[in-house]
């Protein structure tokens, strides 16, 4: 028998991590696995990521299919219009930088601009105490993902439900609980606007 020359082996380690950091590590690299399965099929399913505007003026209505090119242009003027004098009233709360937002939205539901805002500055502050997540209106139970949404949501529903417009009638269904002052204060909110 031949003998051994050299020094003797040391055993092989199986890894030179710990248990527990051992399991850290497969977690980990499983949840990295899981993270591009998903970004795969999200873009296989046609999903899209959305980016942040550059600003909140530069949020648009939904494209309308068969807007002719007077219609268009009418829209922009209402819009370039009635945006201003929105951002001006709500010049340091949330809503503030939605005109352009809230200008669409009434033109595309047949609604007096002002309404909205009006109605969001008696309700919470405009934007600043909501009991839900973005309903700046005290509507219900919705809420919403963000203020275009909730703006353009609340518009048309303000539109379907109410005409469109604000009377003392509206005011009625609007906010039973107090109705002549809710209807002061939204009618001279708007008068503001």
């Amino acid at each position: 028998m031949a003998k051994r020359r050299g020094t003797p082996r040391e055993p092989v380690r199986s890894s030179p991590i710990a248990g527990k950091e051992r399991n850290i590590l497969l977690a980990l690299a499983i949840l990295a696995v899981i993270l591009v399965i998903v970004a795969i099929l999200s873009r296989c399913t046609g999903a899209e990521e959305t980016a942040a505007p550059e600003s909140r003026d530069a949020v648009d209505a939904p494209v309308v299919v068969e807007q002719s090119s007077e219609e268009a242009r009418e829209r922009e003027e209402f819009a370039e219009a009635w945006a201003p004098r929105i951002d001006a009233f709500n010049e340091g709360y949330p809503l503030e930088g939605y005109g352009m937002v809230f200008a669409y939205a009434a033109y595309d539901y047949g609604v007096d601009p002002r309404i909205a805002p009006a109605i969001a500055r008696v309700e919470s502050g405009s934007g600043e105490n909501c009991f839900l997540a973005y309903n700046a209106w005290g509507w219900g139970d919705a809420s919403w993902p963000d203020w275009e949404t909730a703006i353009r949501d609340f518009v048309r529903g303000y539109s379907e439900g109410y005409g469109g417009e604000v009377t003392y009638e509206t005011a009625e269904v609007y906010n039973q609980a107090n109705v002549d002052e809710w209807y002061a204060l939204v009618t001279s909110h708007m008068e503001e606007i």
